[in-house]
């Protein structure tokens, strides 16, 4: 038997370009790393104030950032997609 081709099972030779097992725990476990950090941060970056200030008329504070700054600039960027994902989406429709 030949040696199998990059991008093909070295098991079966079909072109099967699944992430290995041990690739697939890796990516899976990053994710669960990256999920746990977008909710650290917005546990930490959270509006507090929100009552008074709607009585005030103004923007709630952010916990970290500070007064009047509601979403703050982190919060906004947790909500935005990443870099490659948006840089994708526009090849894409072109």
């Amino acid at each position: 038997m030949t040696e199998p081709t990059t991008g093909y099972c070295p098991h079966c030779g079909r072109g099967d370009v699944a992430p290995t097992p041990e690739a697939y725990e890796q990516q899976r476990q990053r994710a669960e790393q990256a999920e746990a950090a977008i909710a650290r941060a917005r546990h930490l970056h959270r509006p507090v104030g929100v009552v008074a200030a709607a009585e005030a008329g103004i923007e709630p504070d952010c916990a970290t950032c500070g007064p009047n700054r509601w979403p703050c600039p982190t919060y906004t960027a947790l909500d935005q997609p990443a870099p490659a994902a948006a840089e994708a989406t526009d090849n894409q429709e072109q």
